[in-house]
């Protein structure tokens, strides 16, 4: 995948992604993304949580969350979360956990 604000920096077996000076417009696009994939991981880790009955697997998909937007729930930008948590929260419920 190519990127115009990025050049490809080969380091073995991972390519990194080497911030150039042009506009940023496209990294934020590819930022997102990367956030997106993340939480949709997280989500799907909770789903399993549910499907094996097993809650604890659920708080850590929570946890990781909570983690990964603390940044947004220090900023008061809590609207954005909705519909992750409420996924989280109603995971919660099926498994039972009362926390």
């Amino acid at each position: 995948m190519d990127f115009p604000c990025t050049s490809i920096v080969n380091t073995g077996d991972t390519k990194l992604p080497e911030i150039c000076a042009t506009p940023l417009l496209p990294c934020r696009a590819w930022v997102q993304s990367l956030t997106h994939d993340a939480v949709a991981a997280f989500l799907r880790g909770a789903a399993l949580g549910v499907e094996l009955r097993e809650a604890w697997i659920v708080c850590c998909a929570a946890a990781y969350v909570w983690n990964y937007y603390n940044h947004a729930l220090q900023e008061n930008r809590h609207a954005e979360l909705v519909n992750t948590m409420q996924a989280l929260l109603d995971a919660f419920k099926q498994v039972g956990h009362a926390g």
